[in-house]
């Protein structure tokens, strides 16, 4: 019998694969770990809305509802691709995963962002995925997969807006912007990414992952999850010549401000749901082209309607998934 103990990295990730996992504990644990997990979401996720609510400006609202459908249509699109790329992530690393049971899992765990450092929605997503017969390591890389895809998605986007902005034309700095694509897609390629993921299970006392997204696979998915965020931009056009209108020009500015602001929550990770981030780099972005009321009627607007679809999201694909099952 070997004397050697494990390292404290070995107990924390021995830690993290029992939170994480609800096999073999009994129900009445089972259903005390999930009441609280939703009573935190809720509590966070209504002091979002109201704390969304309350930064709505007195503004010369000028509504169109067909421009607003059309951008509550987009965020539900955009909303049901990034589901649908979280499961072909799985796919890709090996584990077969249905399709509308995946969807679920993605859909319910995601209203866990608003809870403060997104642990809860990594901790709920292993755990729910677990049950669906996802290997922790497989669930745990596909989260860190999904936000480096994300943020490259974004990245591309926002990039593309800051560097044919009129205003910095005359600006050789604004090709710097091009870095963080770059950098981001460098770091999912399989040679680097495999490598940091493997070291990082070993020195947790996991397994190593049994394969790695390849390079084609990596390079579709920085462009489907590119071509989301045009989908997003949409909805920010949309929502802008709903309750405003945009002048000429305004169209590709209010495409590139949703990926401007979803970088900068995401480089604002620790704040619940990128809030007050996202809000402010939108506004910015769209500064140009709307009076900055606007802008943030627009970005607060977006934000309380993807809320809204979240919760949709959450509440029917669980009763599509099991529709499915049946």
């Amino acid at each position: 019998m070997s004397d050697e103990r494990p390292t404290l990295l070995e107990r924390i990730g021995a830690a993290g694969a029992s939170a994480t996992s609800l096999e073999g504990k009994s129900s009445r644990t089972q259903r005390i770990v999930t009441l609280a997990m939703v009573a935190l979401v809720v509590g966070f996720l209504g002091g979002a809305v109201a704390s969304q609510w309350s930064r709505l400006p007195d503004i010369e609202w000028r509504l169109r509802p067909a421009w607003l459908v059309a951008g509550v249509l987009a965020l539900v699109a955009f909303q049901y691709l990034h589901a649908q790329l979280w499961v072909m992530i799985i796919h890709a690393l090996g584990r077969p995963l249905d399709g509308a049971r995946g969807r679920m899992v993605w859909s319910v765990t995601l209203l866990a962002r608003y809870v403060p450092a997104n642990v809860a929605l990594a901790v709920g997503r292993i755990a729910l995925a677990e049950r669906e017969g996802v290997p922790k390591r497989i669930s745990l890389a596909s989260i860190v997969y999904e936000l480096g895809f994300t943020f490259a998605g974004a990245t591309i986007v926002g990039a593309y807006f800051l560097v044919t902005l009129p205003s910095l034309e005359d600006e050789p700095l604004r090709w710097l912007a091009l870095a963080m694509p770059v950098a981001a897609v460098a770091a999912l390629d399989p040679r680097v990414f495999h490598t940091l993921a493997d070291l990082a299970l070993r020195k947790l006392g996991r397994e190593a992952l049994p394969l790695s997204i390849n390079r084609g696979q990596v390079l579709g998915f920085v462009v489907a999850f590119a071509g989301s965020f045009l989908v997003a931009g949409f909805a920010v056009y949309a929502f802008a010549q709903g309750i405003h209108g945009l002048g000429d020009g305004g169209l590709g500015i209010a495409i590139g401000s949703y990926s401007v602001g979803f970088a900068a929550s995401v480089l604002a990770f620790l704040i619940p749901g990128g809030l007050g981030a996202r809000e402010g780099g939108m506004v910015a972005a769209l500064s140009p082209v709307l009076p900055v009321t606007v802008a943030l009627a627009v970005a607060v607007g977006i934000r309380l309607a993807q809320i809204g679809v979240e919760v949709a999201y959450a509440t029917i694909t669980p009763a599509l998934a099991r529709r499915g099952a049946s």
